[in-house]
């Protein structure tokens, strides 16, 4: 299912210049490693959202010009 583009939260998101990205594997747009994921640490938890921490900072490339990016994991 694609986002809603149309959202407020995706308009504030865009109007304060912040990245996001949007990963629609069953597309071909993107993937994600759930088991590395999966493998950090719990920081907290609740029904929705899980808290992790690193021990390194990861590296996040985006280009809004080009709508693409990666997030380098250590």
């Amino acid at each position: 299912m694609t986002p809603s583009q149309g959202t407020h939260f995706f308009q504030n998101l865009s109007s304060c210049g912040v990245g996001y990205f949007t990963v629609n594997p069953e597309s071909g747009q993107g993937e994600l490693d759930w088991d590395w994921l999966q493998g950090l640490p719990t920081v907290a938890r609740t029904e929705f959202v899980r808290h992790v921490r690193l021990d390194q900072p990861v590296v996040v490339k985006l280009s809004a010009r080009e709508g693409e990016g990666v997030i380098l994991k250590r």
